[in-house]
């Protein structure tokens, strides 16, 4: 299960039975799901997934389409890799399009976007909104303060959000 689906079904869980269940999740997941339950649920923290595909600028389109492949089980975003610096910075994004359209020995880094939308771990879903409803894009990262990728908000969940309105 994606972490940001599971941190969902852990919030929506009473405290004593959500613990139980952290405490028999693998540590590496409990830890993903948890740092998930400390933004609150209505902000673009509490609903980003963490499942997305990393990249580094100086893969070639080949090599990330390698990787995407690769990793494609784990991954809840399959519409863009997020090229990210080493120490976690997001530097750019490349759609699969890209990818495919590029030849392949094409370092990525000279074929990404680097004009991006992104949204802090504190925007509410409101704002998130906007910027789909703005853009259409069907994927909008989420970085903190310093521009370290934290996750993705999927429009999906946004979809979600909005059909489990009064």
């Amino acid at each position: 299960m994606d972490p940001g689906e599971a941190a969902g079904v852990v919030r929506d869980m009473p405290r004593p039975e959500a613990e139980i269940l952290l405490d028999a999740m693998e540590p590496e997941a409990a830890e993903t799901v948890r740092a998930l339950l400390s933004h609150p649920e209505a902000t673009a923290g509490g609903i980003m997934t963490t499942a997305y595909h990393p990249a580094d600028p100086s893969w070639t389109a080949l090599r990330a389409l390698q990787e995407v492949r690769r990793h494609a089980g784990g991954a809840e975003v399959f519409t863009y890799l997020y090229v990210l610096s080493p120490e976690g910075l997001l530097l750019g994004v490349v759609s699969l399009k890209q990818l495919f359209q590029a030849p392949p020995r094409v370092p990525i880094g000279r074929i990404m976007t680097t004009k991006m939308v992104a949204l802090s771990p504190t925007a509410t879903r409101e704002e998130a909104e906007r910027l789909f409803a703005k853009y259409g894009f069907r994927n909008i990262p989420v970085v903190d303060a310093d521009g370290r990728m934290q996750g993705v908000v999927r429009f999906k969940r946004i979809l979600e959000s909005m059909e489990r309105r009064p």
